[in-house]
């Protein structure tokens, strides 16, 4: 399946995790340091969208490179023209520089608004923002419906429903092949000392409940899951790791074809990494500041 993947039937609404984001102070450093990490970066894209609601769509002077999987995305975000709105990544960099936006994929943004407005919970009115994409010689416009929780509702991270009005325009068959075997994002961690608090925000949104696992709490959602640990938890599964500030969201964790494979790379490009029990571990002075974490595919064990 590539991309968010079909909808379910009729009033359902599948939760996935969608794309998460790193946000870095140069996006040309960014886009290299994931180059040589293994993976195949799309070209330039800046984002546009109204800079207050009702507003005319304008180009903003932010916008990204994306790793594509099929199974999610990641992204690389920064600022492209500091004359034009970027206050939404420099606010995030006075924070730190590293991992900031979980996207959780669903069907529909109004439909999700309403059912969450039902259950009680704070949320924002639906935007479109848009990017011209790549494709080819060419571009197309990218369309994402953005539904965000009530201002201050995640202090972790910036965590909100995105819908893709075109996944074909993102997920081009071209881009999906990584060089270091990547096929999907699997896991993003929110470090809180609080939490409780973190999951009981986290339930109350998605409607899913969490369980134990070892070192963090988990909620799973349809395809992929949103992590939860203390910082002493984390760091006594990952001493590699890095809390920036507290709370905040600390690692993604991919699926590869072959660890075997992705070592190789890493090897080969002279990227240090450790290993652990099912996983590959490249440290956050590696990545940008944020922990990766690569394990195998059970979708490709025994495949020919």
């Amino acid at each position: 399946m590539t991309g968010p993947g079909p909808g379910p039937g009729a009033g359902a609404q599948r939760q996935v995790l969608d794309h998460v984001a790193l946000v870095v102070p140069s996006l040309a450093a960014g886009r290299d340091l994931y180059a040589r990490l293994g993976f195949a970066l799309t070209p330039q894209s800046s984002h546009k969208g109204p800079l207050e609601p009702g507003w005319p769509v304008v180009l903003w002077g932010a916008g990204n490179h994306c790793a594509m999987f099929r199974r999610g995305y990641f992204e690389i975000l920064g600022v492209t023209d500091p004359d034009r709105h970027h206050s939404h990544v420099t606010s995030r960099l006075d924070r730190y520089s590293g991992l900031h936006l979980v996207a959780l994929g669903c069907d529909d943004a109004g439909a999700m608004a309403a059912l969450l407005a039902a259950r009680g919970v704070a949320m924002e009115p639906v935007v479109q923002v848009g990017r011209d994409v790549p494709c080819g010689g060419t571009t197309r416009p990218g369309l994402f419906h953005i539904l965000r929780p009530a201002e201050g509702t995640f202090p972790e991270a910036d965590l909100f429903y995105i819908h893709h009005a075109t996944p074909e325009v993102l997920w081009q068959p071209a881009l999906l092949d990584q060089p270091n075997g990547v096929t999907g994002l699997s896991a993003v961690t929110l470090c809180s000392d609080e939490p409780a608090a973190t999951l009981a925000r986290l339930e109350s949104i998605t409607g899913r409940a969490a369980i134990a696992d070892g070192w963090c709490d988990r909620l799973q959602l349809d395809a992929g899951c949103i992590e939860v640990a203390t910082p002493a938890r984390f760091f006594a599964r990952y001493p590699q790791g890095a809390v920036p500030v507290r709370p905040s969201a600390v690692s993604a964790a991919f699926t590869v074809a072959s660890l075997g494979a992705t070592a190789t790379w890493l090897a080969q490009v002279r990227v240090p990494f450790a290993e652990s029990p099912g996983e590959i571990l490249v440290a956050p002075a590696e990545a940008g500041g944020a922990l990766l974490r690569f394990m195998e595919d059970p979708g490709e064990a025994g495949a020919g």
